[in-house]
């Protein structure tokens, strides 16, 4: 029994230094990357951010809310053969919304990667602890058998 706890805290320990090493690489790249775009990423978020954009976008969902909610003025449109002017309002306010969540993702991804490269630390320094464990015990019971 103690062979077989021995031999499964060294596989698993291996196993996670080996799955330590591989997502410590990805976080790297991930991590230079944003690195890399760090000023292109906060200019992108202040200006999604700025005063100046969100009265624009609020403007664009007021337009949007008077459209969708006056029909004399949708059907003046459409009798003037300007019909698809809701549509592109639509498109136009969705638009704002998906820049602006987008700008908030990029922003955000720096902490979720700072997280990532925490946990991979953690499942690296796990790996080395139960291999350690799991050789220690092999040893226990192969000069306790001997």
């Amino acid at each position: 029994m103690k062979k077989f706890v021995s031999g499964l805290l060294l596989g698993i320990g291996i196993g996670l230094l080996v799955s330590g090493l591989l997502a410590g690489t990805i976080v790297t790249d991930a991590q230079s990357t944003l690195t890399k775009y760090e000023t292109h990423i906060d200019d992108f978020y202040s200006f999604t951010h700025s005063y100046s954009f969100q009265t624009l976008q609020n403007v664009m969902n007021q337009t949007v809310t008077f459209y969708t909610n006056s029909t004399v003025v949708r059907e003046t449109l459409e009798t003037l053969g300007m019909g698809q002017l809701g549509q592109m309002l639509l498109d136009i306010d969705d638009s704002f919304q998906e820049v602006t969540g987008f700008s908030e993702d990029l922003y955000n991804a720096r902490s979720t990667v700072e997280k990532g490269s925490t946990w991979v630390s953690y499942m690296r320094v796990i790996g080395i602890l139960l291999i350690a464990a799991g050789a220690l015990l092999g040893l226990l019971v192969y000069y306790r058998n001997r």
